[in-house]
Formats: C-alpha cells, sequence, structure tokens
C-alpha cells in the first residue's frame, strides 16, 4: 500500500513538473497572460508608436484563437485573419494570410503591419508586452495585453 502510495505521489509531481515547464505551450510567466486567447493592441510598428485610435475608431490589434490556431487582426483599415503554428522555443509562424480589400485613403501602417505579420518566426512575452521578432533582430511589432 505504501508503495502505491509512493507511486502516486511521484507521478502527481512529475505531471506538476511537466505542466509548468511547457516550451512553446503561449504562457508567459509574469502576470500569467497568454499568448493565445489574449486581445493584444499594436503600440509599436518597425520600431514607432502607434497612437491610440481616435474615438469611434478601432484600435489595431492581434488575437490568436487557440481552440483553432487562428488569427484575427485589425490593421487599420481591414480584417486580417490566417493560421498560425506554434513550436518550441517560442517560435512562431502565420500562414494562409488573408485580408478585406475595403478602399481606404492611408495603407501606409497596415500594410507594414501585415508584412511584419507574414515576416514572424519567433515572440517573447514579458509581463503583459508580446513581441514579435524575425530571428534576433529588433522587435517588428509590440503588443500590450488589455481587456476587450
Amino acid at each position: 500500500m505504501k508503495l502505491i502510495y509512493a507511486y502516486s505521489v511521484l507521478l502527481n509531481l512529475l505531471l506538476l513538473q511537466c505542466s509548468s515547464s511547457k516550451t512553446g505551450s503561449g504562457t508567459a510567466d509574469r502576470n500569467n497572460v497568454s499568448l493565445e486567447n489574449t486581445y493584444w493592441k499594436l503600440v509599436e510598428l518597425n520600431g514607432q508608436p502607434i497612437s491610440d485610435a481616435e474615438d469611434g475608431k478601432k484600435e489595431l490589434h492581434l488575437v490568436l484563437k487557440s481552440s483553432d490556431s487562428t488569427l484575427s487582426a485589425f490593421a487599420g483599415c481591414n480584417g486580417v485573419g490566417g493560421s498560425y503554428q506554434l513550436t518550441s522555443g517560442n517560435r512562431l509562424r502565420f500562414s494562409n494570410m488573408i485580408s478585406t480589400l475595403m478602399a481606404c485613403p492611408e495603407l501606409e501602417a497596415e500594410n507594414a503591419f501585415k508584412k511584419a505579420l507574414e515576416t514572424v518566426d519567433n515572440y517573447a512575452i514579458n509581463g503583459d508586452e508580446l513581441s514579435l521578432n524575425k530571428a534576433k533582430m529588433a522587435p517588428l511589432a509590440r503588443f500590450k495585453a488589455t481587456k476587450k
């Protein structure tokens, strides 16, 4: 009986250790903010700060849905969608990107946002801030987790 109890305790400890040391799971250590299922507001793109949306306008944002590994984003005028893949080492790839095709007067920031999403190969989360990166270069885009 003592042997069964000892095995049970050992198994529970191993399971606890495995669940707390996942890599590529998309969960940040600080503030318990997850890469997935979080509303990420874009705050910086290619080193340039993004100003807050004017009253009544949507802000630029990104949401990664864990249920079906898809992304939804708003790039300033058009909605963006696609799929993503997470792998160990905080690797992240977006694919099958699609966008609505609304005619808008200013598309420079929108095109840069979409290009950044297509270029990303890894991410980092620090507290409630997400950085999307290419290799070890400066972040392509920075986001802040917000409640929406």
